[in-house]
């Protein structure tokens, strides 16, 4: 058994004309370069047979005096319908062995491959512990039915001119929960995820390992008052069905700092990260939201803040951006504008 002591995820975007296609490829190598995990993504049609696309991967690789095994049927990222085979060479360095695993994941086939010498087990076996982690992920697509957005039947300008009027903001308690208590809590209200939920560490877990760490984690926030109504109940219910969700990023030549709200015409939480694997939840009037923004960036800082709600059946979305020490009435505005699209102040 190994221990795994880092982790590490991609996410790359690029766009290209007819014609082309994106193939993604991440490697991970021993130190002493005699092993290597690749992880390859390429575009698959929908009706794509996993055999022809196994043959046709393992065919580009082999060379003279390899021998590869046929395809059988193995567990791959979780899926039963995945495939292995084997491919054995030489080359200078000895005796070499590829085991390639294949997977048909939302369009894409997965390819994680392991190259080890065949002299070396404990290498072959560190190997295999490093692709048995990877886990393929795509949290910018998610179908827009799953987002946690109730349907449009709300007005949000008296919402956007409620922030640029601004409010008294009260201080609120904020409840701290667990990377755990959130998946744990997006799966008892039904949606994928909560704002400012850390995907990483949730990432490394297979999914029967999911379903238990949300399982003991909603028990947790039960003991705690989840399912009351609650100032955590409020909090959970807003952080999982909502109008309105606005991101706002702070970024200074140190740090960068994010926070989420979640909100209702009327009721919204905020959430920010509370340490590794941490979110606070607090919950306000949402008319309070421009003068927490406001309080809460500093001077000179590079403020970044988007929004995403429903509008006539779609999601869509805004981003509007400002330096921390710039005019209150001009943030309120531009924070306006992500939700109305015009000048809030009746200005043209």
């Amino acid at each position: 058994m190994h221990e795994h002591i880092w982790a590490t995820s991609s996410r790359i975007s690029v766009s290209g004309p007819s014609g082309w296609a994106p193939v993604e490829r991440l490697e991970v190598a021993h130190a002493s370069g005699r092993a290597v995990v690749r992880v390859e993504r390429f575009p698959a049609l929908p009706d794509a047979d996993i055999d022809a696309l196994a043959d046709m991967h393992a065919d580009r690789l082999a060379g003279d005096g390899s021998t590869i095994s046929s395809a059988a049927p193995h567990e791959v990222l979780g899926s039963a319908d995945g495939r292995r085979r084997t491919i054995t060479w030489s080359d200078d360095s000895g005796r070499l062995e590829a085991v390639m695993d294949y997977a048909l994941d939302r369009g894409r086939l997965v390819v994680v491959t392991s190259v080890t010498p065949v002299d070396d087990p404990a290498l072959a076996e560190a190997a295999a512990t490093v692709a048995a982690s990877v886990r393929v992920t795509d949290p910018v697509h998610m179908p827009e039915e799953e987002l946690p957005l109730r349907p449009d039947r709300v007005d949000l300008g008296d919402l956007a001119r409620a922030w640029l009027v601004g409010t008294s903001v009260e201080s609120r308690p904020e409840h701290v929960i667990t990377t755990e208590e959130s998946f744990g809590a997006a799966k008892h209200f039904g949606v994928a995820m909560l704002p400012g939920a850390d995907t990483a560490r949730w990432d490394q877990l297979d999914l029967a390992q999911r379903d238990l760490a949300a399982a003991v984690a909603w028990r947790s926030l039960e003991a705690r008052g989840a399912s009351t109504e609650g100032d955590l109940g409020e909090a959970l219910r807003l952080a999982t069905s909502h109008d309105l969700i606005v991101l706002v990023t702070e970024r200074t030549d140190a740090e960068s700092r994010a926070q989420w709200f979640a909100a209702r015409p009327d009721r919204m939480v905020r959430l920010r990260p509370a340490g590794p694997g941490l979110i606070s939840l607090s919950t306000h009037p949402s008319a309070d939201l421009a003068d927490i923004v406001l309080a809460d960036v500093s001077r000179g800082s590079v403020v970044t803040a988007s929004a995403v709600h429903r509008s006539e059946g779609h999601v869509v979305g805004e981003e509007t951006s400002w330096t921390g020490g710039d005019a209150a009435n001009d943030v309120r505005d531009a924070l306006g504008r992500l939700i109305t699209h015009t000048h809030v102040g009746g200005a043209p």
